[in-house]
């Protein structure tokens, strides 16, 4: 509308402009004027488009058509100022909430990949000390071995003895006590010992599972403090210009 008010202002200025160069020059006209002549029958012409009072109106509707459209665009400008007011100020609080959000995330994330190092801790310590213990119950399984050849030795030799001789006596009793006695604490020792090493294999697990989930932490660490030190300021700007710039399809 605006575009059709503003042609047919310049029309109607450019006609008026016309109109004003004819009549100077009609005005200055003299009988030394050079170009007048004789023009039979002009007084009976009449090609007139208006009069006075409908010349008058065309020129004052113009005006008022002109005047309407512009206080139309003003109230438009003004409508479209506050709704990209208000759609600023919704990016905006969008905006905060993201970054908030990212912030609680980060917090999140960090205080669970510190409790994931501390548990680290306690595993690596409780390996090691596992692994001492698997040390002692090897070693101690050893230390048993040697009794327990002795005794099963000193049972075989006894065995050799002829006739009579090869009596049920108390050193032969003693040394199968013994005997049953060694392996029965041999077989406790490497029960303890299998579950030692089960216990071992769990909590090597439990740490290679814990260093990944530290990791994956670590990562998302990162790429969140990244996206949250993009959206530094606002609008965000890029290589297409601000935020609010960029075009909405709809």
């Amino acid at each position: 509308m605006n575009s059709a008010a503003q042609n047919d202002m310049q029309k109607d200025a450019c006609d008026k402009n016309h109109a004003y160069a004819v009549d100077h020059d009609v005005h200055n006209m003299c009988n030394t004027s050079s170009g007048i002549g004789l023009y039979r029958g002009v007084e009976l012409e009449d090609n007139s488009q208006s009069i006075p009072i409908s010349w008058m109106k065309f020129t004052q509707e113009n005006l008022s058509r002109s005047q309407k459209q512009r206080a139309c665009s003003e109230q438009l400008r003004g409508k479209i100022k506050t709704v990209l007011r208000n759609v600023k100020n919704a990016i905006y609080g969008q905006f905060n909430v993201v970054n908030n959000a990212l912030q609680t995330r980060i917090m999140q994330t960090m205080n669970a990949r510190d409790q994931l190092r501390t548990a680290i801790k306690k595993i690596v310590q409780e390996i090691y000390e596992t692994e001492k213990l698997v040390q002692l119950l090897t070693q101690s399984i050893e230390d048993k071995l040697k009794p327990l050849k002795v005794a099963e030795t000193r049972l075989k030799e006894r065995t050799k003895r002829h006739s009579m001789e090869l009596c049920q006596d108390d050193p032969m009793k003693t040394l199968q006590c013994e005997t049953i006695e060694l392996r029965t604490i041999i077989r406790a020792l490497k029960d303890k010992l299998h579950q030692a090493c089960l216990s071992q294999t769990r909590l090597q697990r439990n740490q290679e599972a814990l260093q990944a989930d530290i990791a994956i932490k670590e990562n998302s660490l990162e790429i969140d403090q990244r996206c949250l030190n993009i959206r530094k300021t606002f609008p965000i700007n890029d290589k297409r210009g601000t935020l609010l710039s960029v075009p909405v399809s709809y």
